[in-house]
Parts: structure tokens; sequence; C-alpha cells
């Protein structure tokens, strides 16, 4: 398995008008790049009290909080990362080229399977839909938009 050597790249920040944390990129990220790794432990659903810093990585299987920068990458309506499986890694991937000193952010409704609950979204950006919700409404929807996609290997 390879070693993904990002943290030094990423950085944890205090998010402007008390949104909590976020995380930085120090170094530009070329589209495609892998911006960070997933470490947290692996989670059923049962046994998770809270969700605080969860990422949902298939139905009902979770990772929980690693205390790195990983629990706090925030959500955007208008992304600039994805999360992807790859040999047995959950992995953050640039969607686009990202410069230095840009907020990293993923979509949480793409991450979303057994959750319907939704929550506000204050992203700020143009495209914001108002709330982060899972699933997707369709499955026509799910095949454009896979949440986890497996790379060559399989997913988790």
């Amino acid at each position: 398995m390879r070693k993904i050597l990002t943290a030094a790249r990423v950085r944890i920040i205090d998010c402007p008008a008390g949104k909590g944390k976020g995380v930085l990129a120090v170094d530009a990220f070329a589209a495609g790049e892998v911006v960070l790794e997933f470490r947290g432990q692996h989670l059923r659903h049962r046994d998770i009290v809270d969700f605080t810093h969860c990422l949902e990585v298939r139905p009902g299987e979770y990772l929980g909080p690693s205390g790195a920068a990983d629990d706090f990458v925030n959500h955007s309506c208008a992304p600039n990362c994805r999360v992807v499986a790859e040999d047995g890694a959950v992995l953050l991937r640039a969607l686009r080229d990202i410069a230095g000193g840009e907020e990293l952010t993923f979509d949480y409704s793409r991450n979303l399977w057994d959750d319907p609950t939704a929550f506000f979204c204050d992203c700020g950006t143009v495209a914001c839909r108002g709330e982060v919700r899972g699933p997707l409404p369709s499955p026509s929807a799910r095949a454009g938009n896979r949440r986890i996609s497996g790379g060559a290997g399989g997913g988790l």
C-alpha cells in the first residue's frame, strides 16, 4: 500500500464568522491529486453515539474521528474535492486545480446513504442548495454522482 504524504501540505484553520474549523491548502494541488487520507477507525452505524466528524464510507459503515485534519474538511455545494476509495484507503482528491490558501471542501451529500436527515447549509457559494441531505434523489443521479468510487482494486 502506498504512503500518502500530504499532512504538511494542509493546515487546520479557524473559519470566519464562527463556522468552526476547516482545512486550508498550504500548497497548490493539481486536479486529481490526493489531498489527504481519511484515517479514522472503521465503525458501524449502530455503534456510533455522536456522528460529529464521522464519514459514511458505504451504507451503515463509517470512519470515526482521527484527530487530524481529515476531521475538519467542510462541506460545500460547489466543492473543490471529492472522496474516493482506492486500494483500501479513503482519500480526498482535488476535483480541480486548488491554489495554496484555499479552503478544502467536499459535498457531504455525496457521502450520505442511510441518513435521511437534512441540515442547514451555509457554504455561501452561488450553487448553495440551502441544505445538506442524503441520499441523492434518484438512481440516475446516483449513477452520475458516485459518492465513494472504488479505483483499481475496488473499494473499501
